[in-house]
């Protein structure tokens, strides 16, 4: 389900048991190192801030933040409380 998106990316809600992000790139493509300046840069600021507010809102005690590419061959982030 997506929850957010702009120009650059979209964020969804991963069905889990726990709390579960991702944030693609809006633009279809396989290597983190294809993204452009302004790409890299709005999934970091989104990555800041969805830990912050997992951290505060969940209380959680830890934040796992990875990027797999094993199964969607397409940029994108999980970030997990």
């Amino acid at each position: 389900m997506t929850i957010y998106q702009n120009d650059l990316v979209i964020i969804t809600i991963e069905p889990s048991e726990i709390p579960w992000i991702k944030v693609f790139t809006k633009r279809k493509i396989k290597e983190f190192s294809e993204c452009t300046v302004a790409e890299k840069c709005e999934i970091f600021r989104i990555i800041d801030i969805t830990e912050k507010l997992m951290l505060s809102y969940f209380n959680a005690d830890k934040i796992n933040i990875a990027s797999f590419g094993n199964l969607l061959p397409q940029v994108h982030w999980h970030i997990m409380a």
